[in-house]
């Protein structure tokens, strides 16, 4: 990373917009979420999230990418849990480490509390990330 990289906070509130199973081989879950979310720094972004959550002891794991509005992409994995809190209702929390992404964010690390609930049966759900974001602001020059 360039001199230009430093810190900067991450925080930001999501909506589910979408949840697809696709595959279920006892206890381990595997499924596809959609999200929309307005972060700071990065404005309205898309998230696509691949999960695996076992639903035995609640670990969940996932890998995520983050689309902004300009097309650059931040990759993400998260480790977590997730909590039963009503039939068709859970109550997850973990960690989100941002690994990479594209455009300005090559290079681009930080974390992120992230916390949120979902309702299974409607396929929807809000969360929050609060953490940091580092990357180099000179690599929008270089698009």
């Amino acid at each position: 990373m360039h001199d230009g990289a430093h810190a900067r906070p991450l925080r930001g509130t999501c909506t589910i917009t979408g949840v697809e199973l696709a595959s279920m081989v006892p206890p381990m879950l595997n499924q596809t979420s959609t999200a929309v979310c307005q972060v700071s720094l990065l404005g309205r972004i898309a998230i696509l999230t691949q999960q695996q959550i076992n639903v035995a002891t609640g670990d969940q794991t996932a890998e995520a990418v983050w689309t902004t509005a300009s097309g650059d992409q931040l990759f993400a994995t998260s480790h977590g849990t997730a909590v039963p809190t009503g039939p068709t209702t859970i109550r997850f929390s973990g960690v989100t480490t941002i690994t990479g992404g594209t455009g300005r964010f090559a290079n681009a690390t930080g974390s992120a509390q992230v916390g949120g609930t979902a309702d299974n049966a409607a396929n929807t759900g809000s969360f929050t990330y609060d953490g940091y974001l580092q990357f180099d602001a000179s690599n929008a020059a270089h698009r």
